[in-house]
């Protein structure tokens, strides 16, 4: 049986209405500020990825070495693509609590970094996943993995992109798998799985060949 056939089970927090909206799927970081603000508060990350329209477009990875890392092939990073626009979760470690965003611009030779600390206990503005990223001394956080940081609009920075090696990569049918496994678990790892994996249908969407990975940046 599909996963998202049992979504009724597996709804955040057992209300699936609450964790859903009419938004079409988002294609900018000001379009995920537009959904969360239309979410009841607190809004947990679960919820918000339930509420993102499907099919989900994912790529996995095990990698640990990312500001925002993996801690096992049972708990990856996980990308969500949905157009012009990347983000990433993890299901359990230092980076469960964020949303990172990346944001293509142009060619796609660069994206707007930005991210989010859930749970939200008010919504968000739209200058708040900009100001988390962002250093006092100028430019984001994100700059120090990610090169040719510049600024785009105030307060936003754009840098090159990363993939993720492909030594790395952890299927996306294995981690429905592992969701399965989640039924009648309440882990903070399975309410994530759960949310990208029992509300709806998913595909398997590798990033940009053309983006590096972090150990062999791209010079583009």
């Amino acid at each position: 049986m599909r996963l998202w056939l049992l979504a009724g089970l597996l709804g955040c927090g057992g209300v699936d209405d609450v964790c859903s909206t009419d938004e079409p799927a988002p294609e900018r970081i000001d379009d995920v500020v537009g959904i969360l603000q239309g979410l009841a508060v607190p809004v947990t990350l679960p919820c918000f990825l339930q509420a993102l329209p499907r099919p989900l477009q994912l790529e996995a990875t095990s990698d640990v070495f990312s500001a925002q890392p993996a801690t096992s092939t049972f708990s990856p990073r996980i990308f969500v693509q949905s157009g012009p626009l990347v983000l990433s979760v993890v299901p359990a470690g230092p980076g469960r609590p964020l949303l990172e965003f990346g944001e293509r611009q142009g060619d796609a030779a660069s994206t707007v970094k930005a991210e989010l600390h859930f749970p939200l206990v008010e919504p968000p503005t739209l200058d708040d996943p900009f100001q988390q990223v962002a250093r006092s001394s100028g430019g984001t956080h994100c700059g120090l993995c990610h090169a040719a940081e510049r600024e785009v609009a105030p307060g936003r920075f754009t840098s090159r992109p990363l993939r993720p090696a492909t030594e790395t990569l952890v299927g996306i049918d294995w981690l429905e798998e592992q969701t399965e496994a989640c039924a009648t678990s309440l882990t903070d790892r399975c309410a994530v799985l759960q949310s990208i994996f029992a509300h709806g249908p998913v595909e398997h969407a590798p990033l940009p060949a053309t983006w590096g990975t972090i150990y062999e940046p791209s010079a583009l």
